[in-house]
């Protein structure tokens, strides 16, 4: 992402705004929005204390003011990237934050201010579903539109009135993963949820005290949010239970530095663990098992660049690249756009 110039001055100064820039940066691929180099420089600017904040969300802004750069439907998820991104970073920086029934309207309209087909700080008023890899292309049952004000206003009421000092550092663990699960599907806005819900939750956490690890957020972004998902839906037809065994080790490692290795194919409601083919795959049998992986990568990921992919599924560069080309054979990827901008597409 981005790299140090010279050591860290102290947790109040250069770590700070490392942290709260990896998570920025980070969040974006849950949304598969990758910030543009001229952000990252930024950013390390920022963090190496050359630029405010300030001047860096103004200098993100103006990039994007003129009219003719915002025509394209490519720019303008390159503009979210940046200007949510530094949005994130400025958010993060401040040191006030108080839960009420508003913080979560709040959190999305400073983040998406000016991204009008977002609705920023506004509730939506239809009913929503979302086809989810990870249930093989099933929905979770979001909140109600009509119910979404009182649902918010009890839930966050309970948790104002929660006493964190009475219980031990495991039912704070399980407590945080109800508390963010219940948060997280009543999913208000059109769009932009679980990045508000993570910034939403890492500013309560910091204000409850808690030395929270960042690192998830910047790496593991994606399997945050798919987590959540394995957690708020069930399927009795078919023998789906609800699963918070996967949010609850992100939230372990975020609170007591429980580290885990992250796979989002192993939230997928048919992964077997003893089998070397995670999911029952419907793509035919002549493709090699390592192919298969990729191409799941990919489906969660259509950004997803080949040291990624090589890192995902745990296998060298060069055997990515036969994989790709195994899938390109077989007519199930294209690239499409330039090797530097461009992202995967499945047929």
């Amino acid at each position: 992402m981005f790299e140090a110039n010279y050591k860290p001055a102290g947790k109040a100064g250069y770590q700070e705004r490392f942290d709260n820039w990896k998570t920025a940066i980070g969040l974006q691929a849950v949304d598969n929005l990758t910030p543009s180099e001229h952000l990252i420089q930024l950013a390390q600017e920022h963090i190496e204390g050359r630029k405010t904040i300030d001047e860096v969300e103004k200098l993100a802004e103006g990039y994007y003011q003129d009219a003719d750069k915002r025509k394209s439907a490519e720019t303008i998820r390159q503009a979210e990237a940046d200007l949510v991104s530094a949005r994130i970073a400025k958010f993060l920086e401040t040191k006030t934050f108080t839960l009420t029934e508003n913080s979560l309207k709040v959190v999305h309209k400073r983040l998406f201010a000016g991204f009008d087909d977002y609705s920023p700080g506004k509730y939506r008023t239809i009913d929503i579903v979302k086809s989810e890899w990870v249930l093989d292309g099933d929905t979770v049952q979001y909140g109600h539109w009509e119910m979404l004000e009182d649902e918010i206003a009890l839930l966050i009421r309970q948790e104002q009135s929660f006493d964190y000092s009475r219980i031990t550092k495991e039912g704070r663990v399980n407590h945080l993963v109800d508390f963010t699960s219940k948060l997280w599907v009543l999913h208000p806005f059109l769009e932009g949820n679980t990045r508000t819900v993570a910034i939403l939750i890492v500013k309560y956490l910091r204000s409850l005290g808690f030395d929270i690890d960042n690192q998830p957020f910047e790496k593991d972004s994606w399997y945050f949010r798919n987590a959540l998902v394995r957690a708020n839906y069930r399927n009795a037809a078919i023998g789906i239970a609800a699963e918070d065994t996967h949010i609850t080790r992100f939230f372990r490692y975020l609170l007591l530095n429980e580290k885990s290795e992250f796979k989002n194919r192993t939230v997928h409601i048919y992964w077997e663990k003893e089998s070397s083919d995670p999911i029952n795959d419907p793509i035919n049998d002549p493709i090699s098992s390592i192919a298969k992986l990729v191409l799941q990568e990919i489906v969660t990921n259509p950004h997803i660049t080949y040291d990624e992919l090589a890192a995902a599924v745990e296998k060298s560069r060069a055997t990515v690249k036969r994989a790709i080309g195994e899938l390109k054979e077989a007519n199930l990827i294209v690239r499409v756009g330039s090797r530097k901008d461009g992202h995967w597409k499945t047929l």
